[in-house]
């Protein structure tokens, strides 16, 4: 008997493995045919989205697995008489009852805005089961592995790279359209979510089926912010529906109560009430399945690496020129940044750094490879129960960083933590609205050849993401494929918290927040808040991050999860 929530890419190609009628079987009836097949080896020839589990009578094993990407969620808890499994680890906590002692190392790295590891979640006795990753519960316990996982080679250039992209991404596309539901997408007017319109809307024409239906956020009321222009460009010539859902009055916590209760945990991304307005307008069009861009950034890469690799090679003319092309998008000195790269990577830069040690004192530290500060947000008993800033600093030495070669700073973004936890939160959101996303960047073909392009291909002459533009030619309008920014939210969120939330958020930080001092740096996440208010839409990144987590954390512990969760902190259950 197997349960599951399955999306599979090669059906065509399993079936004729498994000798069966691709017409005649479901995702899930494939799965199960391949279990039978092939037993736990059965993940090595699934392609696609999925989490399940396959009881097995004859042997009395319970087997489970999630998808390369951990695109579908896993979670499960393990006691010394059950083993219990969900989607939404709300479910979970449910059923657990006073067994969901909070995790306080979960805690802590939510508040400093890491993500440690995949495994753990808000509560002790609730683990994720990781991407990639399959677990068999026997009568003798449970047994965890890793069945597949993304490897750096050497680089490789196809003999046609643009059409390969072109091919691959058009495949991927093509797999995620629904054979008997409503299709969508969201369209923000990007580099990336343009591209899936474009694709998806072409794939339905050749084959009659009804046109595409977008979902758009305008903000017409801020031309400034506005990205209309761009989503009219990309609508231009396609056999598209849109629809527009204006979003100028965004509250980033409208709603965020109900979502808190939804998730079953305090939770990153300020922009999550947008994406569920748009899921909840896709649901009202009788749409069942909406693609989204998520992911195009980490999967084809901006190339950052190449800049590295350029200077480890004192291939200094041609770094300069790279430098150059950025800085018309991200402004800047280039001829200043070509200066650090020399100071760190020449020779020249490198007989001034040992003359630099031989001068400090021995116990002093270099200032090349040095690692960043942690924060101090997380404070009192807690920062040090869990030793929080040296967790921190080891999630930060395994994310991506602007002194990585291209190669290990595109394989950290395939594998960064925070992947996972995304397509966790989201899914929760467009479940509640009856939406399937689906997300044709996270395809594991297009994802290996992304990854095993040479550094050149991703970045050229200042343009990111390169290989895409040039692969995409013919598809794109040339203003978006050519366009070197894109769509940032942080104007919004920071005018939205501005106008509506700033009575909220005096409560919150100012005023009753000392119950919150055992957790958090008052007087760091208090300094936050005052430039965020100061700085207004121009706020930094990091600031306004850190006001949400201190805010979202703040109303949790007035929430009934929390209460519930707390009570029980030291009765917790032993876990087998």
């Amino acid at each position: 008997m197997l349960t599951a929530d399955v999306r599979l890419d090669n059906r065509a190609e399993l079936s004729q493995r498994l000798d069966v009628d691709e017409l005649a079987m479901s995702d899930a009836e494939l799965i199960l045919a391949a279990y039978q097949t092939w037993s736990e080896g059965c993940t090595d020839y699934l392609l696609g989205d999925f989490a399940f589990a396959v009881w097995d009578e004859r042997k009395g094993t319970l087997f489970c697995a999630r998808d390369h990407f951990g695109v579908k969620p896993f979670y499960y808890t393990v006691t010394e008489t059950e083993f219990l499994f969900s989607s939404e680890v709300a479910a979970l906590a449910r059923v657990v009852g006073a067994a969901s002692a909070v995790d306080e190392a979960w805690l802590a790295d939510f508040i400093t805005g890491a993500a440690c590891d995949q495994e753990s979640t808000l509560y002790k006795t609730i683990k994720r089961l990781a991407p990639a990753h399959c677990l068999t519960v026997a009568p003798d316990g449970v047994s965890l592995r890793r069945y597949w996982g993304l490897k750096l080679a050497a680089p490789e250039t196809p003999a046609a790279p643009y059409a390969e992209f072109r091919r691959l991404f058009t495949q991927s596309v093509a797999c995620r359209l629904p054979a008997s539901k409503k299709l969508g997408a969201m369209l923000s007017g990007g580099l990336d979510s343009s591209s899936i319109a474009r694709v998806a809307a072409e794939c339905l024409s050749q084959s009659h089926s009804p046109p595409l239906i977008t979902f758009s956020a305008v903000f017409d009321e801020t031309p400034q912010w506005n990205e209309r222009p761009f989503i009219e460009a990309a609508l231009d010539g396609g056999a598209i529906t849109p629809v527009f859902v204006p979003s100028d009055h965004h509250d980033p916590f409208d709603g965020f109560e109900q979502v808190l209760g939804e998730q079953g945990c305090p939770f990153f991304a300020p922009s999550l009430m947008i994406n569920r307005r748009i899921h909840h307008a896709a649901a009202m069009q009788g749409v069942n399945v909406l693609l989204d861009g998520h992911g195009g950034d980490e999967v084809v890469s901006f190339g950052y690496g190449r800049l590295v690799e350029l200077a480890i090679a004192s291939k200094w003319l041609r770094l300069w020129m790279e430098v150059n092309g950025l800085a018309a998008t991200y402004g800047g000195n280039a001829t200043l940044v070509v200066w650090n790269y020399f100071k760190r990577y020449s020779r020249v830069g490198d007989v001034a750094r040992r003359i630099k040690r031989r001068l400090k004192s021995s116990n002093s530290s270099s200032d090349v490879g040095t690692p960043r500060p942690a924060p101090v947000l997380a404070a009192g008993r807690l920062a040090s129960a869990t030793d929080s800033a040296t967790r921190w600093r080891r999630w930060a030495s395994l994310e991506p960083d602007m002194m990585m070669s291209e190669g290990e700073r595109h394989l950290a973004l395939m594998t960064s933590n925070l992947n996972a936890y995304a397509f966790e939160v989201l899914d929760v959101v467009a479940a509640r609205a009856g939406v399937e996303c689906r997300y044709p960047f996270w395809d594991k073909r297009l994802v290996e050849f992304c990854l095993a392009l040479p550094s050149d291909e991703k970045l050229r002459r200042g343009w990111g993401r390169y290989v895409m533009r040039m692969g995409l030619a013919g598809v794109l309008p040339e203003a978006i494929r050519w366009r070197r920014d894109k769509f940032d939210f942080g104007p919004h969120i920071v005018n939205g918290l501005i106008t509506y939330n700033q009575s909220l958020l005096d409560l919150l930080i100012l005023e009753d927040s000392e119950e919150m001092s055992g957790w958090i740096n008052l007087e760091v996440a208090r300094g936050a808040y005052d430039r965020v208010r100061k700085a207004g839409v121009k706020a930094d990144g990091g600031d306004v991050q850190m006001v949400w987590r201190t805010a979202a954390i703040a109303l949790w512990r007035r929430n009934e999860t929390f209460r519930s969760a707390e009570s029980s902190m030291q009765a917790a259950p032993s876990v087998a």
